[in-house]
């Protein structure tokens, strides 16, 4: 089974991103963009997300798998658009979000039933009941760098299973 996610960015109040079909809990693609943070500046992220070139077509889908062996301070990727699949809160179980407004990392998991405290959440109406889409992480950029990808990956699954709190970093 898959465990769907959003990866994207925020410039400017607006979000822009890609869908990623498989293994998007925190130790699997949490850990892929943890470790964009360790090796690129805030600057060459931004410069890389700049450099995306969002698209309709669905040609495109299968680039999301390629995007994390990209390098990032050169690569020009064609990603398919997901849109605001980064709020369904039924079917998008993780999203990552460079906010560059802020200059953070924001973590959001899916499928909550309960809205977040006081924190930035969307929610789905399903026949199963009502679900919610939690900002559970906000790291800062440069105190993200002096951290370990993996330990980090590995703290935030932990954390998540437990309970829909927040770490603020």
């Amino acid at each position: 089974m898959s465990t769907r996610g959003f990866v994207g960015y925020k410039q400017n109040k607006r979000i822009r991103g890609w869908y990623n079909h498989y293994d998007s809990y925190p130790t699997g693609l949490g850990e892929q963009v943890f470790e964009k943070c360790l090796i690129h500046h805030v600057e060459e992220l931004k410069s890389f997300f700049n450099r995306i070139e969002f698209v309709k077509e669905e040609s495109a889908y299968d680039a999301h798998k390629q995007v994390f062996d990209m390098d990032w301070a050169f690569d020009r990727p064609v990603l398919e658009d997901a849109g605001k699949f980064y709020k369904d809160a039924l079917f998008c179980e993780w999203s990552y979000i460079f906010d560059f407004d802020h200059r953070s990392l924001k973590v959001y998991k899916g499928g909550c039933k309960y809205p977040g405290w006081g924190i930035r959440s969307w929610g789905a109406k399903h026949s199963d009941g009502n679900f919610y889409m939690n900002m559970i992480a906000d790291y800062d950029f440069e105190k993200l760098r002096q951290t370990d990808p993996v330990l980090l990956a590995k703290d935030l699954e932990e954390y998540s299973n437990k309970k829909d709190g927040l770490i603020l970093a």
